[in-house]
């Protein structure tokens, strides 16, 4: 029996940053539509088995990428805390619009893109841009744990962020470990978007993560 679609949020034209703002208010069941890039095998799987749960081989093809497999923790943290029922699988990352995907995501020819719409309970929508500095933080942090990059490791979002890091002198890092980690938080609040002086509202600022993808979230495979 085929699920009933009501509301169905789609983001992929230009958003205003209300509209971003506004997505925390949503009532749950909620639909929200996006679009993911899966290798062909994960399609096969998808369609054999009903659902799709990422496997680390395809997260983590280089085994040097230590940092990457740390902030895929760090996401999976977040995942545990905000969404119900996860049971600690590695993140299906989702864009907003079939643009953003085509645009941020690297793609090979074994790749098809999926048009999904999923509950936005299932779903973990945070910052594109917010995500990519925390990124670079963790490949900045040493097997010791502490920061040993050039980039201040706190993220900045807004005016207010900024005023903070200038008052400790610009020093990098500019806060304690638990105080910039806290502050990558922020990828999360949607709220945030109408703030003064929001920096990651440029090009397609939001992306998606899911704890795992059903065969009835697509709504159709394309090229």
């Amino acid at each position: 029996m085929g699920r009933m679609k009501i509301n169905v949020i789609d983001l992929s034209g230009k958003v205003s940053v209300q509209c971003i703002a506004s997505l925390a208010e949503c009532p749950p069941g909620t639909m929200i539509r996006m679009w993911t890039l899966q290798h062909k095998d994960a399609v096969e799987q998808l369609k054999s088995n009903g659902h799709l749960t990422v496997q680390p081989e395809y997260s983590f093809p280089d085994s040097k990428q230590r940092w990457k497999l740390a902030a895929y923790e760090w996401m999976k943290g977040e995942m545990q805390q905000r969404i119900p029922g996860y049971k600690g699988e590695l993140p299906v990352w989702c864009g907003l619009s079939d643009s953003s995907v085509s645009e941020n995501y690297d793609r090979n020819t074994n790749d098809i893109l999926l048009r999904v719409e999923v509950p936005m309970e299932r779903a973990l929508i945070h910052f594109r841009h917010g995500w990519e500095n925390v990124l670079e933080s963790f490949q900045a942090i040493g097997k010791d744990g502490e920061f040993t990059g050039s980039r201040n490791p706190y993220l900045v979002a807004n005016e207010a962020d900024q005023r903070e890091v200038h008052s400790k002198n610009c020093r990098i890092p500019s806060h304690s470990k638990d105080e910039y980690r806290a502050s990558w938080k922020k990828i999360f609040d949607l709220g945030l978007a109408t703030s003064n002086g929001f920096c990651w509202a440029q090009g397609s600022p939001l992306q998606a993560v899911l704890p795992l993808l059903y065969l009835d979230d697509v709504m159709e495979f394309l090229s």
